[in-house]
């Protein structure tokens, strides 16, 4: 993916920004945990990574992509279908099934994705 973030986040509504930088650190949290539940007793892993470097990293980008997607009407449809299922296996797949659930929410009816899928 060939996508400067900058440029993605300089043309984005605030608000959506806002929600994508939730989600990074939501998903930064939840890694984090992993690690502390897998990590030797005593390793010390309580550093933060910061909002902008998950932007660079493929679930922000992603992110970014779907969100420029949603924004603008004229935007072509170049990877946004492969970047939600990738966001959507990030977000509701559990690491001991196989796939994903999408919680039908609001979001998810809009999006016409209530469903279990395979990975």
């Amino acid at each position: 993916m060939d996508c400067d973030p900058l440029i993605l986040t300089s043309t984005l509504n605030p608000v959506h920004l806002a929600i994508v930088d939730e989600v990074l650190l939501a998903v930064a949290g939840w890694v984090r945990e992993l690690e502390r539940a897998v990590a030797a007793c005593g390793d010390g892993m309580t550093h933060m990574i910061p909002v902008e470097y998950l932007r660079r990293s493929r679930q922000g980008q992603d992110l970014l992509l779907v969100v420029g997607y949603i924004e603008d009407e004229r935007a072509r449809d170049t990877g946004v279908e492969e970047a939600m299922e990738r966001v959507y296996r990030v977000l509701f797949s559990s690491g001991l099934g196989d796939g994903y659930s999408v919680p039908c929410t609001s979001i998810a009816a809009t999006w016409g994705n209530c469903s279990t899928r395979p990975t």
